[in-house]
């Protein structure tokens, strides 16, 4: 798994991406000359604030670099920016786990920018024909994993299904039940091959060809109302979630 965090602006302004495959991990924004600049805002500083990511760890920090009236951000707690940050030190932002998302203020006006942290899980079937050496790396920078999860209650989920051909294997048919976008070994490489200043490549844009045999697939969620127990992980698993069943693990054990 990765994580793309996206800088944005209630304002009119680019949507900044950040992530481990960038050769830039860091932005700077402020009221001029920077990469996102907010000139109407006189509170902001020429070069304000420094988003970074922290590679090893996954997270990303921001940096007040010594500007006038400061950088702020909102915790959980907080109905509003009381949290000022120390200029020029590296504060690790903290997101809330509802929405994914963190709140830094630039100034003191209206200057509100809006992190989000995207996380990227792939599930991947088989490639017939096998995949390139790039588009390999690509998929093993995402994370991805021949496992299918789609139980909410076992993290990390999956987000994308990657492949080549629609089939209606089992893996297709619980992501279809589930929304989960399914898309080719392109996508991935646009996401590694992402700037900061790139937009998000969409999932639309990367579709899969069917193959032809059949043109309605309809699924249902024929299971609601349905316990199904399990002993192991599986893509069963997923696959009963995803048609409507609760899914419960049963720890077994050997009596002695």
């Amino acid at each position: 798994m990765v994580f793309v965090f996206c800088i944005g602006a209630e304002s009119d302004v680019q949507d900044i991406y950040l992530h481990s495959g960038m050769a830039t991990t860091e932005v700077i924004y402020g009221r001029k000359n920077c990469v996102v600049n907010f000139g109407d805002d006189k509170s902001c500083s020429r070069k304000h604030c420094k988003f970074s990511l922290n590679v090893a760890s996954g997270s990303i920090c921001a940096t007040d670099l010594g500007s006038k009236f400061g950088t702020f951000i909102r915790k959980d707690s907080d109905e509003d920016f009381t949290t000022k940050l120390d200029p020029n030190s590296e504060t690790p932002l903290t997101f809330n786990e509802d929405t994914n998302t963190a709140q830094v203020k630039l100034g003191a006006y209206t200057t509100v920018l809006t992190i989000k942290r995207i996380n990227v899980n792939p599930c991947t079937t088989t490639f017939t024909p096998a995949l390139d050496q790039s588009q390999s790396d690509s998929l093993s920078f995402a994370g991805s994993s021949k496992t299918l999860n789609l139980l909410p209650s076992s993290p990390p989920t999956t987000t994308h299904l990657v492949a080549t051909v629609r089939r209606p294997t089992l893996k297709f048919i619980a992501c279809q039940l589930s929304s989960v976008p399914v898309v080719t070994p392109g996508w991935a490489a646009a996401l590694a091959a992402m700037s900061p200043t790139s937009p998000w490549p969409e999932e639309a844009d990367y579709t899969v060809p069917d193959t032809g045999t059949q043109e309605d697939w309809v699924y249902f969620k024929a299971l609601t109302g349905y316990t199904v127990y399990t002993s192991s992980p599986c893509d069963g698993e997923s696959l009963c979630h995803a048609a409507g069943a609760s899914v419960v693990r049963l720890h077994l054990s050997r009596s002695p």
